[in-house]
């Protein structure tokens, strides 16, 4: 909300009110909140898809969306300010730096998930202890209750 006001108080002239290297800043500041975003979102949808409900890890929906559109008119006012574009020479070490940073950040937010780790792909029984797992197995399964055998793995 701060940078939204921020671009929308200064009106068309802010750029020139911040400088190059502050308009950097600007434009840091929103990809870090945007990735953010896209986290929050993510774990709304990873939740919903498991049938789960998203807890205080996740915003409100009204909160999402309020996030998304003030950061949307952030990024249509810096997309006049071409902060992508290479920097030209001059420029500070931290602005370097945080160009640098800033391109890294949007290649890690445009980059597919790493997949799971193997380990979560086992059943959770996996990774008690054995002598534990074989009392579970004997308990519920050696009374003939029709509790279901392990199955294998694929």
């Amino acid at each position: 909300a701060a940078l939204h006001a921020l671009v929308v108080a200064g009106g068309p002239s802010w750029q020139q009110e911040l400088t190059a290297d502050g308009v950097l800043h600007v434009a840091h500041a929103n990809l870090v909140a945007s990735t953010w975003l896209a986290e929050s979102l993510r774990r709304r949808q990873c939740a919903a898809a498991l049938g789960d409900i998203c807890t205080d890890a996740c915003l409100s929906e009204e909160d999402e969306h309020a996030a998304a559109e003030d950061l949307n008119v952030v990024w249509q006012a810096l997309g006049h300010a071409r902060v992508g574009a290479r920097l030209g020479r001059g420029r500070s070490e931290e602005a370097v730096d945080l160009h640098r940073d800033l391109h890294a950040r949007y290649a890690a937010l445009l980059a597919s998930p790493p997949p799971p780790p193997m380990g979560s792909m086992r059943p959770a029984q996996d990774a008690l202890p054995p002598r534990l797992r074989r009392s579970i197995a004997t308990a519920l399964r050696g009374g003939g209750g029709g509790w279901p055998a392990r199955t294998a793995l694929p």
